[in-house]
């Protein structure tokens, strides 16, 4: 008889979801994977940008050329 009562107050008690705690560190851990994500797609841009430059300047055009040129392939317009 004392199971029955301990069951049916434990189960009073427990609406079977996730804690707090649980659902505290499971943002946290989407949190963290979207700045990683966002971290690594900053730096591919930057280092795909980096060796195109890099290819650029070792085939000889002047860097005063590169300074001159948007990343659409425009020249600038003077202001």
């Amino acid at each position: 008889m004392y199971a029955v009562l301990a069951c049916r107050a434990i189960s009073a008690r427990d609406q079977g979801g996730p804690t707090d705690q649980q659902i505290v560190v499971i943002v946290a851990g989407v949190g963290l994977v979207l700045v990683i994500l966002l971290a690594l797609t900053i730096f591919l841009i930057w280092n795909r940008r980096r060796r195109g430059r890099e290819a650029v300047v070792g085939a000889g055009a002047r860097q005063e050329l590169l300074d001159g040129v948007s990343s659409g392939g425009y020249p600038q317009q003077p202001r």
